[in-house]
């Protein structure tokens, strides 16, 4: 069991690289957003009116989590750590 653990640990951290799959992620305030390269890489076009609605839709939860409203009843959805014991 242990041997395949490794095994299979292994596989998961060269995965990423052999497949040529790369992290594209950032974490922006909602006052500097790259409106320019995410145009130009995604052709997706940041509009005021967007960043607005995911700005409302976003969640503060206890000390410094976070999470997003996912429905209009008020259904958050979060990482189960930020929700535990709240």
């Amino acid at each position: 069991m242990k041997r395949l653990c490794i095994v299979l640990s292994a596989i998961a951290l060269a995965a990423p690289a052999v497949l040529g799959v790369r992290a594209d992620e950032g974490m922006w305030t909602f006052d500097n957003v790259p409106r320019a390269l995410i145009k130009q890489k995604y052709g997706f076009e940041i509009t005021d009116q967007w960043l607005e609605h995911v700005r409302l839709a976003s969640a503060r939860v206890g000390d410094g989590g976070s999470g997003s409203f996912v429905s209009p009843d008020g259904l958050l959805f979060t990482n189960q750590h930020v929700g535990r014991g709240r």
